[in-house]
């Protein structure tokens, strides 16, 4: 189904919910192996002098925060960086400057892509929750519909920055630059684990 109005997309989400039944999965961090843990609700921060990294889980994504804690801008170096899905795809990272005592974010898997099927104009309000530093927020918006009508989503498919993660390993290299002079790389291994009900 490439579009859907607003109140058939909650009723689809509803219905794939039920359609899940008890089925429930975790997010492991499993490389590096020193560091492995579930990722859950709450925030998780490892050290890879000279970077930090946070993860928290936020319904079915990964929020990873990759955390500049020095004097000195260290950047992301796009050519060298990259992310493998589980079906063994790979795909770009962005060029990022992280600039001192300061992060930049990435959600795993990425927001599906979606464009509205005509223009339009709304007045709302939205309100959302954030986690404090770094913050990740996510919101909940409002938009008044009666001078518009229904308004239609479609899904875009694919595209270089778009991948599901229905279950399996996500490999991630991040290489990086400070200073022109120093280059290091930290790597990564993430895994959407479905959970064995122990009652069966």
């Amino acid at each position: 189904m490439k579009w859907l109005t607003e109140p058939s997309r909650g009723l689809l989400f509803g219905l794939l919910l039920i359609a899940a039944g008890c089925a429930q999965y975790e997010y492991v961090l499993v490389e590096p192996s020193p560091f492995a843990r579930t990722i859950t609700k709450e925030k998780t921060r490892i050290a890879q002098p000279p970077m930090e990294y946070e993860f928290v889980r936020e319904d079915d994504h990964v929020m990873m925060a990759i955390i500049n804690p020095g004097q000195e801008p260290i950047t992301i170096v796009q050519s060298k960086s990259f992310i493998v899905s589980p079906d063994g795809e790979s795909h770009p990272l962005p060029s990022s400057s992280i600039a001192p005592r300061s992060y930049a974010a990435l959600l795993l898997p990425p927001e599906p892509p979606v464009y509205r099927s005509r223009p339009g104009f709304s007045i709302g309000f939205g309100f959302g929750h954030y986690y404090g530093g770094p913050h990740f927020g996510t919101g909940i918006g409002y938009y008044d519909t009666i001078y518009e009508g229904p308004r239609d989503y479609y899904m875009v498919g694919g595209g270089p920055n778009y991948w599901p993660w229905e279950a399996g390993p996500v490999r991630m290299r991040l290489s990086y630059e400070q200073a022109n002079t120093n280059t290091f790389e930290h790597d990564f291994v993430l895994e959407r684990r479905k959970v064995e009900d122990k009652k069966h």
